[in-house]
């Protein structure tokens, strides 16, 4: 497939950034330049203009790879506005729904480490203060949720089926019916975008969670 990207700079002087994502979901920031068996460029057309100076680059990669065009924000003036690694792989989920989340947190500790910094240590923040509130119950019969929990900090009790008095006021990481989420502080999901159809209700490893590009997502449900 063929696919085109503009180096130049907007209004602001917001710089431009590009993610090519392969058709296995594996991340990669492009400058201009082949990347080997990822993005060979074709042709580069370049416009002078001063400061406006731009090029624009006519590329070719495998059929599925998608392209991620990026610009600074307006008002911080960041590539990363968000404020957790969990935000940020959802947004660049949505642009490219194979991504790789251990291949999408290389990238950016690689090629942005002071946003990878803020998501860590917001997520020590946010485990600091989990940590503080209520208890953490997780609802599961699969070790490797388990395991792949622990490597993210979040520990509790596992279960796996629960009753309104296990898990009324507490943190719940896993899935619930609606009635017993309303009793719930907090129910964690964790959602798999990635997952095939031969994966579901197995039990996957970290690794294979990761490339399913697993996920915590965070509601409150409220009975009315």
């Amino acid at each position: 497939m063929e696919w085109s990207w503009n180096d130049g700079i907007a209004s602001r002087g917001r710089r431009p950034a590009c993610i090519v994502v392969t058709g296995s979901g594996e991340a990669h920031r492009f400058v201009g330049s082949d990347i080997p068996g990822v993005v060979k460029v074709l042709g580069t057309k370049y416009e002078k203009n001063g400061k406006w100076s731009n090029s624009t680059y006519r590329c070719f990669s495998p059929d599925g790879t998608v392209a991620i065009a990026m610009r600074e924000t307006w008002e911080e003036g960041v590539f990363w506005p968000q404020a957790t690694w969990d935000e940020a792989f959802a947004w660049a989920r949505e642009q490219a729904p194979k991504i790789n989340h251990g291949s999408f947190v290389a990238l950016l500790r690689a090629e942005w480490p002071k946003a990878a910094e803020k998501f860590d240590a917001n997520e020590i923040a946010m485990s600091a203060m989990a940590a503080m509130g209520p208890e953490t119950v997780i609802v599961t019969r699969h070790a490797g949720l388990v395991e792949w929990l622990a490597q993210r900090g979040i520990t509790g009790a596992v279960l796996a089926q629960v009753k309104r008095s296990d898990i009324e006021g507490k943190i719940v990481v896993g899935a619930l019916p609606l009635h017993l989420a309303a009793s719930a502080a907090e129910v964690v999901a964790i959602d798999m975008p990635n997952l095939t159809a031969e994966q579901r209700g197995r039990d996957l490893t970290p690794a294979a969670m990761d490339e399913a590009g697993a996920s915590l997502a965070r509601y409150r449900v409220q009975r009315i």
